[in-house]
């Protein structure tokens, strides 16, 4: 895989982090809008990957970004709002969602 590729997949991996810190005023509703992208870029990853072993190690990487964002997502949610159990309800219910989606997707990719 050339550096140009790779540098073009870690930067819409890692852009959903950056998509979750700044929507975290829409609440739960910002996952309506970041997981489609997931699944968007999840197509991406394991189109522009070379193999099976390739395509599973991108997912894996954009599940990793995905739990980073959500993370940091609650962070700001309870630095701003002071509301831990809402923080840690809407965790609970986005991370399973976020290893579903992207799972499924490297499943079907991996075969």
């Amino acid at each position: 895989m050339s550096v140009k590729k790779t540098l073009f997949m870690l930067t819409l991996n890692y852009i959903l982090i950056f998509a979750w810190m700044f929507l975290y005023k829409m609440g739960v509703f910002s996952a309506l809008v970041i997981f489609p992208l997931s699944c968007l870029i999840a197509f991406f990853d394991t189109f522009l990957s070379t193999g099976k072993k390739s395509a599973l190690m991108w997912c894996g990487n954009l599940l990793i970004a995905n739990i980073a964002g959500i993370l940091l997502q609650a962070y700001i949610y309870v630095r701003e709002t002071g509301d831990m159990d809402t923080a840690i309800l809407r965790c609970a219910m986005e991370i399973p969602i976020a290893i579903l989606i992207i799972g499924i997707t490297a499943a079907v990719s991996g075969h």
